[in-house]
């Protein structure tokens, strides 16, 4: 899953995609990750404002990526860590 969501905040700073999501299952890795948007949203409206750039709606969804609907995606990372 996206787990604390620092591929998807590197894949929105790097690079211009329309829209980047996370998909977690865990609900304490994805609330970490929302908390972490909230302070990424700030300091990347704070340097966007000045390349054209805008944050869309949440980046991240708990979830299963098998049962998510990720069809529209054009480019996908899938990350999976077993203990």
């Amino acid at each position: 899953g996206s787990g604390r969501g620092m591929a998807v905040f590197a894949a929105h700073a790097l690079f211009p995609f329309r829209q980047c999501v996370g998909i977690e299952i865990s609900a304490e890795y994805n609330d970490s990750a929302r908390q972490l948007e909230q302070w990424y949203a700030k300091a990347f409206m704070s340097s966007a404002a000045m390349n054209g750039q805008h944050m869309s709606r949440s980046m991240f969804v708990q979830g299963d990526v098998l049962t998510e609907d990720w069809s529209d995606a054009s480019v996908v990372f899938l990350n999976c860590v077993t203990w």
